[in-house]
């Protein structure tokens, strides 16, 4: 037998253990969980200090049980993606983790954790959809080279790499996967860039999938062929999911609960049922109302809006920091800043003003 045989025979015996170990251990987590009801991702008091010591991120807290959908929702600018990435540990030069925990099956911790042990983490238990596909891939690398590269710094050979990459453009819906791992980005529609950048996330069966505004910049049939499709792998595979969107349509669709942003903190929080039937916040109440719905009217009156815009991180007003833009404002949401308190039916939310008490006058969301 050659050695390049045995090389080949080697990688392909080593891969299929670490799949054996991956199934293993997902169905040890799930029992885990099935017993006592531990999250598999936790993360509290999630703190970003951007260069100068501003917070970008303030306090965020959450938990994402195996297979659920958590959706995360907000204007431009609220800290979503910076909250993910600093999930993944990939913050951008001179922000940093200022505070607070991250852990994975609750006891790996990854806030603190040293390089190389994130390096084993990412692709194998946490993954990453990025929002622009054109600018997560490399356009002098071959899409299929892409991949596997993700798997050899995972420990498969050259060869169980390569042909894991095909495979994986075909569980994504590419057609004649062998040929388009052979492509360049640039070859690739849009539509189909994306299903390349999730196929690149999922080759490892990752645990927890983020999936960062993965249908930004993309027509609203290839919008929806996305979404169907990362919840069909999520189905098949069982994993669990964030849905970082400020698209609240496809929250509704694919979230069982949901997160609201605002200026690095979180400012509402539940069942998303529950959000959409009754916000708790001024600012959940405004993203709700930006929202189209179909009538049979055929004269449509303008949407409604959330006036202004969300404050810097440098910048942030005295109190609750919605407070300038809110109409339902009082004077102590001037001066003191509300903390996320029970709300009934799983939701919690930081207002003063509870909803029955909402003045629904001229400009409000």
């Amino acid at each position: 037998m050659s050695e390049h045989a045995t090389n080949a025979d080697r990688g392909q015996r080593a891969e299929a253990g670490q799949r054996a170990e991956r199934g293993q251990r997902a169905e040890r987590g799930q029992r885990a969980e099935d017993a006592v009801g531990a999250p598999l991702l936790s993360v509290r008091d999630l703190r970003v200090a951007l260069p100068g010591g501003a917070h970008a991120v303030r306090g965020v807290s959450f938990d994402l049980h195996a297979g659920e959908t958590l959706g995360v929702v907000g204007e431009s600018g609220c800290g979503k993606s910076l909250t993910m990435l600093s999930v993944m540990r990939l913050l951008p030069p001179g922000a940093e983790i200022a505070g607070g925990e991250v852990r994975l099956d609750g006891r790996t911790e990854l806030a603190g954790a040293p390089e190389t042990a994130l390096r084993r983490i990412r692709g194998d238990r946490l993954a990453m959809i990025y929002q622009d596909p054109m600018t997560s891939l490399n356009p002098l690398m071959r899409i299929g080279e892409q991949i596997a590269e993700g798997l050899r710094a995972h420990g498969w050979s050259r060869r169980a790499a390569r042909e894991r990459a095909v495979e994986g453009l075909g569980e994504v819906g590419i057609p004649e996967p062998g040929r388009a791992a052979r492509a360049y980005p640039h070859e690739f529609s849009g539509g189909m860039r994306q299903r390349a950048v999730i196929a690149a996330a999922l080759v490892l069966d990752p645990d927890v999938l983020i999936a960062d505004e993965p249908t930004t910049a993309l027509d609203p049939t290839i919008q929806q062929q996305v979404v169907n499709l990362v919840r069909r792998l999520q189905r098949d595979r069982g994993m669990a999911v964030v849905w970082v969107t400020h698209d609240l349509g496809i929250v509704a669709r694919v979230a069982e609960r949901t997160l609201v942003m605002y200026a690095g903190g979180v400012v509402e929080g539940g069942p998303t049922r529950e959000l959409f039937r009754q916000p708790h916040h001024p600012y959940t109440h405004g993203l709700l109302g930006a929202l189209p719905r179909p009538t049979g009217d055929r004269e449509r009156g303008p949407l409604a809006q959330v006036a202004g815009a969300p404050p810097q991180p440098g910048a942030l007003p005295v109190g609750c920091l919605f407070h300038p833009r809110c109409p339902q404002a009082i004077d102590r949401c001037r001066h003191d800043p509300p903390e996320l308190t029970d709300r009934g039916h799983a939701v919690r939310a930081a207002c003063w003003v509870p909803p029955d008490q909402w003045a629904f006058r001229e400009g409000a969301p």
